[in-house]
């Protein structure tokens, strides 16, 4: 989802085994997996959601090109 609109990238599927960090009763509240570049995989289970401030990793946000 980009903007709230679908965006659909054509490509094949690629698999990857990763390993889930130790975690606590707590941040089972959460499970994300991000898509990194070079064909990483992050997992991350946490009580805070991602568009919170203190969410880490933090990710850029972006910024529209400024109209004329």
């Amino acid at each position: 989802m980009r903007n709230g609109d679908k965006v659909f990238y054509d490509g094949s599927w690629k698999f990857s085994t990763v390993p889930v960090p130790e975690y606590t009763a707590k941040q089972r509240q959460h499970f994300d997996i991000h898509f990194l570049p070079g064909d990483q995989v992050m997992v991350k289970l946490s009580d805070i959601l991602p568009w919170h401030p203190d969410y880490r990793p933090i990710y850029p946000i972006e910024k529209k090109a400024a109209s004329q």
